[in-house]
């Protein structure tokens, strides 16, 4: 949900004027509305988006429907989180976005393993978690929101939260999340101090290759000098012979 905000950032046009949602204003519209003079409409098409992207989307669209306009009504909560369950226990996979690291290689060795790419293109990609992972394992997004904004998204995503929290139970016990990327820094700082190395020598090394290939281009551009200079020589010495 967070993520979702902090990448499409909605906002609403109020007499011509884009106003930005303020994040508890999204998930509580009708508060958004008539702070805004704006006569708020359950049933209209912008509220029944929030209400299908904020309001447990997850579980509804493993347990469900998605969309709330679509959503059977008549299902307790216990009645779609335990359709949801189900849903996952049926994958074939179950990934997350805290281990992309670890499952992008299961994923590609279980589910694509006859799927032809470069050999470069999945280690890039590796690579690319690698570098990624204090943003893959920190509450960056929570950590900069007020108590009252977290209490309003966890009411809003209650069964969201209950899935996650099941799902990483089962599959993923041993999973560390950290309030911040200070906390994430600390508990890795041999691993980020070792990185710094390596990423220190990489440049050593690169820079190293460069004034090496420098030096031979000047090499090749003196003998080459050298050459033009000697036919031109030896042009005026026939032509005084002559």
């Amino acid at each position: 949900m967070l993520l979702f905000v902090h990448m499409v950032k909605p906002n609403i046009e109020v007499n011509g004027t884009k106003v930005p949602f303020a994040l508890d204003e999204l998930v509580d519209l009708e508060k958004h509305f008539k702070s805004h003079g704006i006569e708020y409409d359950p049933g209209d098409k912008f509220n029944l988006w929030a209400c299908t992207m904020f309001q447990n989307s997850i579980v509804w669209q493993l347990g469900d429907q998605q969309h709330c306009g679509a959503r059977n009504t008549r299902l307790t909560d216990e009645e779609v989180l335990t359709q949801a369950k189900k849903t996952i226990l049926d994958a074939e996979f179950v990934g997350f976005y805290e281990t992309l690291d670890v499952d992008f290689w299961h994923l590609k060795q279980t589910i694509f393993k006859d799927v032809s790419l470069p050999y470069f293109v999945p280690w890039a990609f590796w690579f690319g978690t690698q570098i990624s992972k204090p943003r893959l394992t920190s509450l960056k997004y929570s950590s900069q929101l007020t108590a009252s904004q977290l209490a309003i998204i966890k009411e809003r995503a209650a069964l969201d939260i209950k899935l996650w929290e099941w799902a990483r139970a089962r599959y993923r016990p041993d999973l560390v999340l950290y309030p911040d990327y200070t906390a994430w820094m600390h508990a890795h700082r041999f691993d980020v101090l070792k990185a710094a190395c390596l990423a220190l020598a990489s440049l050593v090394c690169l820079c190293g290759c460069f004034c090496l290939a420098l030096r031979s281009c000047c090499k090749l551009c003196c003998w080459f000098f050298v050459r033009f200079q000697r036919g031109l020589d030896d042009q005026s010495m026939t032509s005084n012979t002559c």
